[in-house]
């Protein structure tokens, strides 16, 4: 039974070592792992950065083309009511006037 003791203590030492080698091994990779991980990232942070301020970029533009536009509509929208404006209060003292010399004859 010793040297089958012998034989057994020898292959646990044996695979104590592998197992060694192998944990340092996938360790190592690990941190490399990680490492290019966290390089991968930065770099994708990066490239969502810089697309999200041209974005932000671009919206601010289109919102201020708008902007533009609607001072535009709400002028022409002004000019017209009051032309409206003014043409109902002519009507009505034309039509107030008249009812007037009618009243008065």
């Amino acid at each position: 039974m010793s040297s089958d003791e012998a034989q057994r203590n020898g292959l646990e030492k044996s695979l104590e070592v592998h197992f060694g080698a192998f944990k340092e091994y996938v360790d190592k990779r690990l941190v490399e792992f990680g490492v290019q991980f966290e390089k991968r990232f930065v770099e994708m942070d990066a490239k969502f950065e810089k697309r999200f301020v041209e974005m932000d970029a671009k919206f601010e533009k289109r919102f201020a083309e708008a902007d533009v536009k609607m001072s535009q509509m709400q002028a022409t929208l002004i000019r017209w009511m009051f032309t409206f404006f003014i043409g109902t209060v002519v009507t009505l003292a034309t039509l107030f006037f008249s009812y007037i010399q009618v009243l008065i004859k």
